[in-house]
C-alpha cells in the first residue's frame, strides 16, 4: 500500500513563480484571524485619551504653524556699516518746564557738540493739565495741527514759549558712536545762569525713544519692547537723571518678500541723583547716554513648507498612538 502523506496546515507553502520569492521577503506577516477580539474598561479610556491627545496635538501644532510659532530664528553677525548715521526718535515731555527754558544738546567721543538744537526737533507749549494753550488766533489741536504753527515755534520771542510745559519731539541724526543726549537749562554766552538752574525742574515723560527707522516692522519670538516708552519720573528737589542705553544694531528679513530692513534695538538702566547745584560742576538735566555695539543682530522668518508641516504632524501623531498603544499592553498586562 501506498502511504499518503499530508502537509500541515501550520506549514507556510512556497511559489515556485517569481512572484513567490517576492513574498517572502514580506517583513508584515499577515496573522490569520483565528483568535478572538476583546474589549475593554481599560482599553476604552486608553482610547479616548489617546485621541484627545492627538486632537489636542494636532490643533497645538496648526495654531503654532499659523501664528508663526517656529518661524523666528536668531543670529548674531558683525556689524560692517559703522559709518551708517543712525537716527534718534525721542517724543519727551517736561511739564514744569517752558520751552525757552529747555536746551536740547547732542555730543559724541568723535568730537562733535551741538547745542540747543532747533533744526531737527519742534518744541511744542502746553499746560500741566496737559491741553495746548491759546494763542490769539483762537485754539490750536494737537492731534490735528501737530502742535502749534512752526512759525510760532520757531520764533525765540514767541509768549507761547515761557508758558509751562513742553513736549521735545524729532529725529536728531548722530554718528554711530558714544554720545550723550542732554536736556538741560539753556545757555547765556556759553554759560548758566544761576536762575534758570534753581528754576529748571527734570520732572518729564518719555512717550517714546528708539533708534533706527521707525516705519520698519519689529518682530521676535517674544516681542518687541522698547525700555523707555512711557518712563515717567517726577522730580521733589534738585535732581538729574542719567540714563544707560546699550544700542545694537538689528535687521529684520522676510525671506518670503525677499526684503530685508535696518534699524536698532537697545537695552536701558538709568540712575537718579540729587544734587547740590554748582558743586563740581552739577547742574540739573536729563542725560541719556548711548553706546552702540560691533556686534548685528540678525532676526530672520521664514515659515517652514507645508508639506514639512504635513510629515511633522504625522509623525508626531503616529508616535503618540504607538506610545499610547504600548501603555495600554502593559496596563492590560497588569490588570489580569
Amino acid at each position: 500500500m501506498r502511504q499518503r502523506v499530508v502537509k500541515p496546515e501550520s506549514l507556510p507553502q512556497t511559489d515556485d513563480r517569481p512572484v513567490g520569492y517576492i513574498a517572502a521577503v514580506d517583513f508584515f506577516v499577515k496573522p490569520k484571524e483565528d483568535f478572538q477580539k476583546k474589549q475593554s474598561q481599560v482599553g476604552s479610556f486608553v482610547s479616548i485619551s489617546s485621541i484627545t491627545l492627538i486632537v489636542i496635538i494636532i490643533l497645538v501644532e496648526i495654531l503654532g504653524y499659523v501664528t508663526g510659532k517656529e518661524a523666528y530664528t536668531t543670529d548674531l553677525s558683525i556689524d560692517k556699516e559703522m559709518s551708517v548715521d543712525m537716527p534718534i526718535n525721542i517724543n519727551i515731555d517736561f511739564p514744569r518746564v517752558s520751552c525757552n527754558q529747555l536746551s536740547v544738546d547732542l555730543l559724541d567721543i568723535s568730537g562733535t557738540q551741538r547745542f540747543n538744537l532747533t533744526a531737527e526737533i519742534v518744541k511744542t507749549p502746553f499746560s500741566q493739565a496737559g491741553a495746548f494753550p491759546k494763542d490769539r488766533n483762537g485754539a490750536f489741536n494737537s492731534k490735528q495741527d501737530k502742535g502749534l504753527p512752526h512759525q510760532l515755534l520757531k520764533d525765540p520771542f514767541s509768549p507761547l514759549l515761557d508758558q509751562k510745559g513742553c513736549r521735545v519731539e524729532g529725529t536728531l541724526l548722530t554718528r554711530k558712536v558714544s554720545g550723550l543726549l542732554v536736556f538741560a537749562p539753556k545757555r547765556k554766552n556759553e554759560r548758566y545762569l544761576v536762575y534758570d538752574l534753581f528754576k529748571f525742574d527734570v520732572t518729564h515723560k518719555i512717550n517714546y525713544l528708539n533708534f533706527g527707522n521707525k516705519s520698519v516692522e519689529r518682530f521676535s519670538r517674544k516681542g518687541v519692547v522698547q525700555p523707555l516708552d512711557g518712563k515717567e519720573y517726577t522730580s521733589k528737589q534738585f535732581s538729574k537723571i542719567k540714563y544707560f542705553l546699550k544700542v545694537v544694531p538689528t535687521t529684520y528679513s522676510f525671506i518670503k518678500a525677499k526684503k530685508k530692513a535696518t534699524t536698532f534695538e537697545y537695552s536701558a538702566q538709568w540712575n537718579y541723583q540729587n544734587i547740590n547745584i554748582g558743586l563740581n560742576g552739577a547742574i540739573p538735566g536729563v542725560f541719556i547716554q548711548f553706546d552702540p555695539y560691533p556686534i548685528q543682530i540678525d532676526n530672520v522668518f521664514q515659515r517652514p513648507p507645508f508639506v514639512h508641516f504635513i510629515v511633522k504632524l504625522c509623525g508626531m501623531v503616529g508616535g503618540t498612538f504607538v506610545v499610547m498603544s504600548f501603555l495600554d499592553g502593559l496596563v492590560s498586562y497588569y490588570a489580569l
